[in-house]
This record gives C-alpha cells, structure tokens and sequence, in this order.
C-alpha cells in the first residue's frame, strides 16, 4: 500500500505540480485539479490491483494520506519530492501499471503521471520557467525527452531507465503516454488534468 498509494501519488503530485509551477505538496493537493487526479488514481487504479485483503484497508489509509499531504508542516517540496524518478517511478508505478495492462485495462491517471515526469525531464516549466531535477539519469534523458516527436520521446526514455523498458514494447501503452505528453506540451499540466477528470 504505500508504494502504489503514497508513494505513487507523491510522485505524481511533485510532477504535475512542477509542471504547474507549485511549490509544496500541500499547495498542489489544495488545487482541486491535483486533488482529483490523486482520488482518480487511488479509487480506479492503483487499489483494485492490491491484493484483496489491503483492498478493504485502504479508504482508511488514503484518509490518512490526505491528511499528510495537506500537512504544511512537513514542507515537502516539489521539487524535493521529484528526485531520482529514474530509480522510483519503476517501483512506485509499474506495479500498478503492469497489472492494469495484464488485464486489458487502461492506466490513464499514470499514464498522464509518466508524461508529466518526461515532460520535466524536458526542462522547462507550463510557464517556461527552468526544471531541474535531480536525478542519476537526468544528463541522458533529458535529451530523449525533448524529441519534438512526442512518441519517439516516449519510447527513448522508457528505454533508457532499468526497469522500464518493458513498457517502451507496448505500442498502446506507448501511444497513450505520447498523447498525454503533447497534450501537456500544448496546453500545460492543470487543462490536461482537466480534460483528464472530464472524462472520468
């Protein structure tokens, strides 16, 4: 459980909330859109694939989770929190993505959450301010994240980072991320989350 629901969502909440130019986890949870977007990944997501007996434990974990992240006492930064994605996000994500694959069914919160973390490694924030993130990878990825083909940027990264490059052979999957990212370069973080949320 907190792999595929606090840490997921930390991860999550510090890349869309860069994107966003927030600075606090507890100032991005307060943007109703980010909100959403951690209920949509927890509710449809990530807790149908636990196991059956965490199932019925989590409503009370997540609750306690909100808590946590609204905390402005923790301070934890968004940029603190997006450190070394390269060595989390295979942990923290492809558990829950993998066994949503395996059934034939669609990630769209992570794979909207993969996009904004390749859209980060890209360099630039929703309002072009610099993004630089802090991780063993970030010299090599950053350029594969900056292919103006937003599927080819895809498809380089998840190749490049251990533990991910399973995802890179699935061209649904793939296809899906690269439309969440051209989306994220169009029209930033907080209308993707919108247009995300619209159809849930």
């Amino acid at each position: 459980m907190k792999l595929r629901l606090l840490n997921a969502a930390h991860s999550s909440i510090a890349y869309l909330g860069l994107l966003a130019g927030i600075p606090t986890v507890a100032d991005a949870v307060e943007e109703p859109l980010i909100a959403g977007f951690v209920e949509k990944l927890w509710r449809e997501e990530a807790i149908p694939t636990l196991p059956e007996a965490m199932q019925a434990l989590a409503p009370a974990y997540c609750a306690q989770l909100r808590t946590r992240f609204a905390n402005r006492a923790l301070a934890h930064r968004t940029a603190q929190i997006a450190t070394d994605g390269s060595k989390k996000i295979p942990v923290r994500w492809l558990p829950t993505i993998a066994r949503r694959m395996a059934s034939g069914q669609h990630a769209d919160a992570l794979s909207l959450a993969l996009a904004s973390w390749i859209r980060c490694l890209a360099g630039t924030d929703d309002q072009g301010g610099r993004i630089a993130l802090d991780d063993p990878l970030a010299d090599r990825l950053a350029p594969l994240a900056r292919h103006e083909e937003a599927a080819l940027a895809v498809r380089s990264v998840l190749q490049s980072v251990p533990g991910l490059e399973p995802l890179s052979s699935s061209t649904a999957f793939t296809d899906k991320v690269a439309g969440a990212l051209a989306g994220l370069r169009a029209q930033g973080a907080l209308s993707s989350l919108s247009r995300l949320l619209a159809v849930s």
